[in-house]
């Protein structure tokens, strides 16, 4: 798949929102829902730009943004590559191999060294009494955005069945961490964690997080004047929303945004005059209650993903 193909993008003038955040929130939401893999190229500054209709220097600006986040690799005479997950060898990075996959690994490795089956099939009874015996390991998820952390921590604890600490990125580079932790993190920010102090030696699950798919589909089949209401806890869910949405539609749609701080008598006047809703894991009950017209839960991990890391935390 060429690089056009895969990156999906959308850009209005006469927003409020400047066409480089634009630019750069949807290239950064697509690495962090892994639409955009590492080791995609992405389009050339030129390209892109004539495809967009907008200037070189903006695209430039936002690949360079992009490479400071450490999430795009410029590479002289080559272009734009989504950058490859950089981790310490100290830390065990998790993938989605399946049981069969995870058996085949394990049984290989085993045969190799000259075990016998009898010898195989012990070992496996014993380690798994001895680990569902054991005190359940220390789950924590952290972002460089603290706000966001307690949707993680929602969606997360009510899948896995157990709780889950969270920990914001710079506190957490600087802790010792307990024996068998278990870290989830985006893959936007998974990088970051080549910087934990060497006496941690976690379990690191990359995340996807939402690409909100079904929820730009909603977007797109407004009629123009439509008014699209977010509501949500976290500042940084509200930014990207706008940056999305006004991406997608420019002026064609009104938007208001909402932090429940700002009130239920302000939620309930927007609510009124909305013609589409979404709220996030932790107000998308309360705003409910409120609203006669249905909300759209706002989820910030996808079921599918989800279904993986339930797998892993066990």
């Amino acid at each position: 798949m060429s690089s056009f193909q895969r990156l999906e993008s959308s850009i209005q003038k006469n927003v409020p929102i400047s066409i480089h955040q634009q630019l750069v929130t949807q290239i950064s939401m697509q690495i962090a829902a892994g639409v955009l893999p590492a080791g995609t190229k992405l389009p050339s500054i030129r390209g892109l730009s004539k495809k967009l209709d907008i200037h070189y220097n903006t695209c430039l600006a936002a690949y360079h943004e992009l490479e400071e986040l450490g999430l795009v690799e410029i590479r002289q005479g080559s272009g734009a590559w989504i950058k490859e997950i950089e981790h310490p060898e100290k830390t065990q990075v998790m993938d989605s191999l399946s049981l069969d996959q995870l058996a085949e690994v394990f049984v290989a490795k085993t045969l190799n060294q000259g075990y016998d089956w009898p010898d195989i099939e012990a070992a496996i009874h014993q380690a798994y009494h001895r680990l569902n015996e054991a005190p359940k390991r220390t789950l924590m998820v952290t972002d460089l955005h603290p706000d966001i952390l307690p949707l993680f921590q929602a969606e997360l604890s009510e899948a896995i069945g157990q709780p889950v600490e969270t920990h914001p990125l710079e506190d957490l580079l600087q802790q010792e961490l307990p024996a068998g932790s278990m870290i989830f993190v985006n893959r936007y920010h998974a990088h970051r964690l080549k910087n934990l102090p060497d006496n941690n030696t976690p379990t690191v699950v990359v995340m996807d997080v939402s690409g909100a798919q079904e929820e730009i589909r909603q977007v797109k089949a407004l009629k123009a004047g439509a008014l699209v209401l977010v509501i949500s806890q976290s500042s940084i869910v509200l930014q990207q929303a706008e940056a999305v949405i006004h991406a997608l539609r420019g002026n064609d749609l009104l938007l208001r945004t909402i932090h429940p701080s700002e009130g239920v008598e302000e939620i309930e006047n927007a609510l009124y005059h909305a013609n589409l809703v979404f709220a996030d894991t932790l107000c998308v009950d309360q705003v409910q209650a409120l609203s006669k017209k249905p909300v759209q839960p706002l989820r910030v991990i996808p079921d599918s993903e989800m279904d993986r890391l339930q797998a892993l935390a066990k």
